[in-house]
């Protein structure tokens, strides 16, 4: 069961990094295709030479910076995304807490308890997706696994990534609209 959840987070995690990769690429283009003009018509033949060597030599470093799975932009951004989603499903038991602890104490003012109760859940649930994912940087083992897969397990798993982020902001919603009922609102 534990091997089933890391697979599964790791790969969620794998296809949130290629859609990162596949959004940040074209923001790339779009900007080299705006910024084109300038070196074309603005710089001097001898200074446009140098632009476009020192362009060149520079992409590696580029990419590095926005796709290295270590360290990269685009990895940062999936780690967020990642974290954000899967809160949304802690989220429901943050809310749910919340709206039973008004139902049962008809009281509900005090700012830090409500920091606290929302806050208990997600971080005790928040460890095993740690565990699974972040500790000692296992999302790079899963990642070398994933690169090797083909086309149709990709397809596959972007739809079920797609599901897990939809579904994570529906939960979200419903623990909100379970908290509503509960407390009366």
């Amino acid at each position: 069961m534990k091997e089933k959840l890391e697979y599964f987070l790791n790969a969620v995690h794998y296809c949130i990094y290629l859609e990162e990769c596949w959004s940040q690429r074209i923001v790339n283009k779009f900007f080299k295709k705006l910024l084109s003009p300038i070196p074309k018509y603005l710089f001097t033949d001898s200074y446009r030479e140098k632009y476009y060597k020192r362009l060149e030599s520079q992409q590696k470093e580029l990419d590095d910076y926005f796709f290295s799975k270590e360290a990269g932009q685009s990895i940062g951004l999936a780690h967020h995304l990642f974290g954000y989603f899967s809160t949304c499903y802690l989220g429901y038991f943050s809310f749910t807490f919340c709206g039973l602890y008004k139902y049962l104490t008809g009281e509900f003012s005090h700012g830090m308890l409500k920091v606290i109760i929302m806050g208990i859940p997600i971080a005790i649930g928040f460890v095993p997706f740690h565990k699974a994912v972040f500790a000692g940087d296992r999302y790079l083992e899963f990642f070398r696994e994933f690169e090797k897969r083909d086309d149709v397990w990709r397809r596959k798993w972007k739809w079920i990534t797609v599901a897990y982020c939809v579904g994570g902001i529906i939960v979200a919603v419903l623990g909100f609209f379970t908290m509503a009922f509960l407390t009366g609102l």
